[in-house]
């Protein structure tokens, strides 16, 4: 089995879904293009579960936003949970994470949202690490 970083599986999972989406709105009776859809949805959806941030502050997980992304852009959801400095939480930021390939520095790392507690800066290099694992692409991809 072949090895690629996680961002590049994801960006091409989410470019062959919008693919095959382009081919279901021109043949709605496509239904392999409806069916490959739908897996390569799945897939990216288990590998976001799989190896990106959840636990730690990301109580919620990661969430990859399909219909907003593509192989130019991949497009992630996440709240971060705070602790105050007793170690109690005390309240949550949330923020939309958009990745985009980067001809310096392979990806390139956007986060909205409040900077509470400098979040902003933990969550890049969350996902830095997490978008640069290198694991063994799926078959179907």
């Amino acid at each position: 089995m072949r090895k690629a970083k996680l961002y590049r599986v994801l960006a091409g999972m989410c470019d062959a879904r919008r693919t095959c989406e382009d081919r279901l709105a021109r043949d709605v009776s496509n239904v392999l293009a409806a069916q490959w859809a739908i897996d390569h949805g799945i897939a990216a959806r288990a590998l976001t579960r799989e190896y990106m941030p959840s636990g730690g502050g990301f109580d919620d997980g990661t969430t990859l936003m399909p219909d907003a992304s593509t192989g130019e852009l991949l497009v992630f959801h996440v709240s971060f949970h705070h602790m105050d400095d007793n170690g109690s939480y005390d309240g949550w930021t949330s923020h939309e994470v958009k990745v985009k390939a980067s001809l310096a520095a392979e990806i390139d790392v956007s986060i909205s949202g409040e900077n509470r507690n400098e979040i902003k800066d933990h969550i890049s290099e969350c996902f830095q690490e997490a978008l640069r694992t290198e694991i063994d692409v799926p078959r179907r991809v």
